[in-house]
């Protein structure tokens, strides 16, 4: 008799510990740092465009 295709799998959730419902410390943790070095790289952008304006100062 040929096994079944498909098989259940326990589908482990990474990005949420314990019951899944509440976000670990280290996710908020990490999530405010990319945050930051996104806004980071972003202000290095506008810096370089504003550089390279003719009618820019600094």
């Amino acid at each position: 008799m040929p096994r079944p295709l498909s098989r259940s799998r326990h589908v482990r959730q990474i990005a949420f510990g314990g019951a899944g419902r509440a976000p670990r410390t280290s996710d908020i943790v990490l999530g405010i740092v990319a945050a930051a070095l996104l806004a980071g790289y972003c202000l290095l952008m506008v810096a370089g465009l504003l550089r390279g304006m003719p009618g820019a100062t600094g």
